[in-house]
């Protein structure tokens, strides 16, 4: 549970929701519920002075180098655009039940952030 990158842990609604923090949990929606399970058997073998053995080893990949992640390989906004701009204005107005919506260029030039709400 050390030396790897594992991302967002997030709850199982969050990971369907695929938002931020859910689009961003590596291995799953049951990934922070495999976190608690391994972290409360850690935290009470230290609790009751009980040593804990290494079953399963994992093969060493201490020489391997690996990106989990691609960069971003174009780090910019397109010309005609600015950081922060509106690309879509939500309307003057909304009814009840409505969803509001604005577009709004955010982060790196592949995000295209979309805000979303329901009044």
């Amino acid at each position: 549970m050390a030396n790897n990158y594992s991302g967002y842990l997030s709850t199982r609604e969050d990971f369907a929701a695929q938002h931020y923090e859910g689009a961003s949990t590596e291995f799953g929606p049951y990934q922070t519920s495999a976190y608690i399970q391994e972290y409360t058997q850690l935290a009470q073998a230290m609790r009751d002075n009980i040593e804990v053995y290494d079953t399963a080893t994992p093969p060493n990949r201490s020489n391997k180098s690996f990106n989990e992640r691609p960069g971003v390989v174009f780090d910019d906004k397109p010309i005609h655009q600015r950081w922060g701009q509106t690309l879509t204005q939500p309307s003057r107005s909304y009814q009840k039940g409505e969803v509001a919506t604005a577009v709004f260029r955010a982060a790196i030039p592949k995000t295209i952030c979309e805000l979303k709400t329901a009044s």
